[in-house]
């Protein structure tokens, strides 16, 4: 009964988003650009430098308190990846990284919704004594769950040794956010951290693949924007509907190489990523673990009526998110204290 509920409900969504989808489209071509012009490096400016941890970099940035921007090398020599800090006091050894979604409408661009991101959601985190770190990934120029997900693992990597020595790092928890979610769900499948939570985010490419021609249409109307931009890559990558290189953002079929505990959080009326995305992978999940799959716990937690924004905002996700975390942090220093 629920997988028909499930169904019915899939097949009215995909409907709806055909048609906002098109009736957007028609808007767009008719009325000109309706989203900004915010390409940028991913590095913030006017900084200055106040010391360094290993090879990374960190910062002041005038006007901005309470954060400190890092720069980390990637490890292939092709730049730095840039992140917002925060600077609050904390006892805790633990540290969230976070991930936001696509630079859509940000008027500043990514580096400045990064800190939107970690002064906002974040501030949660800091306030159960948390240092949380808000990563500002690449997208223009290269495809959902490439050099996006290449700048996660590294930062993640760096974290897990130069931070665990120079920073007392001991453990690490990944919350991502639409896009990001999509980047911590992958994360999972290739990095053990100490738990992922991912809202609103993408776990297959059903959705980019069934409305080609919509977003196609969408991304030959604003190359100056940041997020449309990473569209128009991720098409140019995977190529048309069908092609096996979309099975690179297929994280439901690789369910069982699952790494860490995860909480996973969707609205039921989400247009922008359907919720078809999570309820594709618990059904994955729930179908290894009576197998007989040896995984991580993962979670599920659906927002009745709630759009696409609604996780960011409800008191109850925040709740979950660190009722979630603050479980794992339980485990696992009861596990350094009985087992040293």
């Amino acid at each position: 009964m629920l997988n028909q509920i499930h169904q019915e409900r899939g097949a009215f969504r995909r409907f709806t988003l055909g048609m906002l989808g098109g009736f957007l489209g028609l808007v767009l071509v008719g009325c000109g650009p309706l989203l900004p012009d915010n390409r940028d490096d991913g590095l913030a400016a006017d900084l200055q430098p106040q010391f360094e941890v290993g090879d990374a970099l960190f910062s002041s940035q005038p006007g901005v308190s309470g954060s400190l921007w890092m720069e980390i090398p990637r490890k292939d020599g092709s730049g730095k990846i840039g992140a917002y800090v925060s600077t609050n006091l904390t006892n805790r050894d633990a540290w969230v990284l976070m991930l936001d979604g696509a630079a859509l409408v940000s008027w500043d661009g990514r580096v400045n919704q990064a800190l939107f991101f970690l002064d906002t959601f974040g501030r949660t985190f800091q306030q159960a004594g948390f240092r949380t770190v808000s990563l500002v990934t690449s997208e223009c120029g290269g495809a959902y769950a490439t050099r996006d997900l290449q700048d996660v693992i590294d930062a993640v990597d760096w974290l897990q040794t130069t931070g665990r020595t120079e920073l007392g790092i001991e453990r690490l928890y990944v919350v991502g956010y639409s896009l990001g979610a999509m980047l911590s769900t992958h994360l999972n499948l290739h990095r053990k951290v100490d738990g992922v939570v991912s809202i609103s985010g993408l776990t297959q490419p059903n959705q980019f693949e069934d409305n080609y021609l919509l977003y196609r249409l969408v991304t030959d109307n604003f190359p100056t924007n940041e997020g449309v931009c990473q569209l128009k890559s991720t098409y140019a990558a995977y190529g048309l509907p069908g092609d096996a290189r979309w099975s690179a953002l297929d994280a439901v079929a690789r369910v069982r190489e699952l790494q860490a505990p995860m909480l996973m959080v969707h609205g039921d009326r989400d247009a922008v990523l359907i919720v078809e995305n999570t309820w594709s992978l618990e059904k994955a999940y729930v179908g290894a673990v009576k197998e007989g799959a040896a995984l991580p716990s993962v979670e599920f937690m659906y927002l009745p009526g709630g759009d696409h924004f609604a996780p960011m905002i409800d008191p109850n996700v925040t709740i979950r998110v660190l009722e979630f975390i603050e479980r794992l942090e339980v485990a696992r220093v009861s596990q350094r204290l009985f087992f040293p």
